[in-house]
């Protein structure tokens, strides 16, 4: 069995822990449920209009790639200063052209725009796994607030997300 079945399967398929709740990672899922908190006020503290908002988003979604990413600039003959200074509208073109990093930005807005909405530790393996599934598998099964926020209007994702396997025939 392969480690990718793994991820879109599930913690139960395989018979072990969610992924986000094994040893060393409760606290990065803590810190992952602040950031949702706190995503609404820190979205209305930017200056500007929708674009710098878009912006800020694409920026925070791209924390943990940037290793990966100075690594490729530097195969390139960039420096990561050459990349940050790219216009606002390019850099936000860069992120949404990387299929599970658009889905990122777009849960980040539903949570940025709805304060009722239920944080939980487990919200880091949800947008990890549904940005990966919406993003390249044809059917994705997800619980009822997340297929509702990746199914939301302005999302383009390869997937079909429903929330029931009772909903696969009329897919």
């Amino acid at each position: 069995m392969s480690y990718e079945f793994g991820c879109l399967a599930g913690p139960d398929a395989l018979g072990g822990p969610a992924f986000g709740l094994r040893d060393g990672f409760v606290q990065l899922d803590q810190k992952f449920v602040g950031v949702l908190k706190t995503l609404p006020d820190d979205l209305s503290e930017v200056p500007g209009d929708q674009e710098a908002r878009e912006a800020y988003l694409c920026h925070r979604c791209l924390g943990d790639l940037r290793p990966a990413i100075k690594e490729r600039l530097e195969v390139h003959g960039l420096s990561w200063e050459e990349f940050t200074a790219l216009d606002v509208v390019e850099r936000v073109q860069f992120v949404k052209r990387m299929p599970t990093r658009r889905v990122d930005v777009h849960l980040m807005h539903q949570f940025a725009k709805d304060r009722i909405l239920k944080r939980e530790q487990t919200d880091l393996n949800d947008f990890a796994f549904l940005g990966f599934g919406a993003s390249y598998c044809d059917v994705v099964v997800a619980e009822k607030q997340f297929a509702s926020l990746v199914n939301r209007k302005g999302l383009v994702k390869k997937a079909v997300v429903i929330t029931s396997l009772l909903e696969l025939p009329g897919v």
